[in-house]
């Protein structure tokens, strides 16, 4: 599951209930990073003085994974409901880290390393639509942008073609490392108004971002994922083709190519008939979930439209 934000940053970019609390989390992060050697190892405590310190790390990742709030659900009749994303995500024990200076110290890059890091570029969930990716990625310390592992963003054709303008192209990974990246179009996110015309075709301009894509840095796995619904499957089916044969040449780790041994069947998952032709945007773009107006969506737009999901996956040449 995703995370909204950088965890141990995230006092700089959210209000808390408490203003004062913000600085006096920073400042006491400042000081046990400066002076690591200050913080007692707590021999007499059987976490540390028992447990093996490859115990506690797979303890402490299982209470930073990012897991769903069931609390905060998502409307099935929405742009950006699909299987993963049903819910909204948390990091239940990011608290964790506010109890005890050691596990802090052992503990911190771990919401940052194992989550992947999701943006949506258009059609987001609520309050998840991170458009800024170099302002996102300058609220982390130096420390945090070295662990990113993964990389995960919801991209319209459009946006993708027009790439090479944005002003973030150049900068915007300063200080990081991004060994996997993976590159969603759904399938309302094709071309512009391809959902209000079955005849219209699919196309993927790769010229517009194989350049960005390429410049990654330390990329190792590029993941594309594409959806569409069975009456374009033939025209995706075509895209695939184009997309395998396609090498990425890596600015610094060489040749990027189509993972032949992963690439399967795909899946099918039964999205809102909200998502037909033509799309209703009325429904699709709503924002809030309220328990009563989706029981009366369930009727009006039943889960029927069968939607079709492949990914082309590579890896470094070998």
């Amino acid at each position: 599951m995703p995370i909204p934000l950088p965890p141990t940053a995230a006092y700089r970019s959210q209000p808390l209930s408490q203003p004062g609390r913000a600085s006096s989390y920073q400042a006491l992060s400042t000081r046990i990073l400066a002076d690591p050697t200050s913080v007692r190892e707590q021999h007499q405590s059987p976490l540390f003085g028992l447990l093996p310190g490859e115990l506690r790390t797979i303890i402490f990742a299982y209470a930073l994974s990012a897991c769903p709030d069931l609390s905060n659900p998502y409307s099935k009749h929405s742009y950006y409901y699909r299987p993963g994303f049903e819910h909204a995500s948390h990091i239940p024990g990011l608290t964790l880290l506010c109890t005890c200076r050691l596990i802090y110290l052992e503990a911190r890059l771990l919401a940052v390393s194992q989550n992947p890091h999701v943006f949506w570029m258009y059609r987001s969930p609520p309050k998840r639509h991170v458009f800024d990716v170099g302002t996102y990625f300058a609220k982390m310390t130096p420390e945090q942008r070295l662990v990113v592992e993964r990389m995960h963003v919801f991209a319209q054709t459009l946006w993708l073609s027009t790439l090479k303008e944005w002003k973030w192209r150049a900068d915007w990974a300063a200080g990081l490392r991004i060994p996997h990246l993976t590159i969603t179009i759904r399938k309302s996110d094709w071309g512009i108004g391809s959902w209000h015309a079955a005849e219209q075709p699919l196309t993927l301009d790769l010229s517009s971002w194989k350049e960005w894509v390429e410049n990654v840095p330390d990329l190792r796995e590029f993941v594309v994922e594409l959806e569409t619904n069975e009456a374009r499957l033939v025209q995706l089916e075509e895209i695939l083709r184009t997309l395998r044969r396609t090498p990425f040449y890596h600015r610094d780790n060489g040749r990027l190519v189509w993972d032949k041994e992963d690439d399967g069947e795909g899946v099918v998952w039964i999205a809102t008939a909200a998502l037909g032709l033509p799309e209703d945007a009325r429904i699709l773009g709503r924002r809030t979930y309220h328990a009563m107006e989706e029981a009366s969506l369930d009727v009006t737009h039943p889960m029927n439209l069968k939607l079709h999901v492949r990914k082309v996956r590579f890896i470094m040449e070998s």
